[in-house]
């Protein structure tokens, strides 16, 4: 079987200060140097939590914006990109009191950021010769 360690070091997350994100990190720091890519840092996040920054990177930036991601998979170095980033809920949700929530986004915002966000990750890993993405 081969092992993803071997070949590759430096995982960027996209959505990397969320919930997701911290989950992915906890179970990749301890054999990848992960950068997390994320519009918030960790401890502002929705649930806020706190990397190990011995072990990980935190660079800001959106996913709308082609030069963000450019810049964040060459600072990480991404031999790999791991894009869980993006608006999990439908446009026309409001949030409900107690669920946490982010604020409910247009059809546009939801549009340009999991539709737009992805092909501009993606892009730049074509574009930066990053050889896997996972989605």
């Amino acid at each position: 079987m081969h092992n993803m360690a071997e070949t590759y070091k430096n995982v960027l997350i996209t959505g990397g200060a969320g919930n997701l994100g911290r989950h992915a990190y906890y179970n990749l720091c301890k054999d990848y140097n992960c950068t997390l890519f994320d519009q918030v840092s960790p401890e502002q996040s929705r649930f806020p939590w706190e990397p190990n920054w011995e072990r990980a990177v935190f660079i800001k930036g959106s996913l709308n914006n082609y030069g963000d991601c450019l810049r964040a998979v060459a600072l990480a170095k991404a031999d790999v990109i791991l894009h869980i980033a993006g608006l999990p809920y439908p446009s026309e949700v409001t949030p409900e009191s107690g669920r946490g929530w982010q604020r409910a986004a247009s059809e546009d915002d939801t549009f340009q950021s999991n539709i737009a966000g992805t092909y501009y990750i993606l892009e730049a890993a074509r574009r930066l010769g990053v050889k896997k993405v996972i989605f």
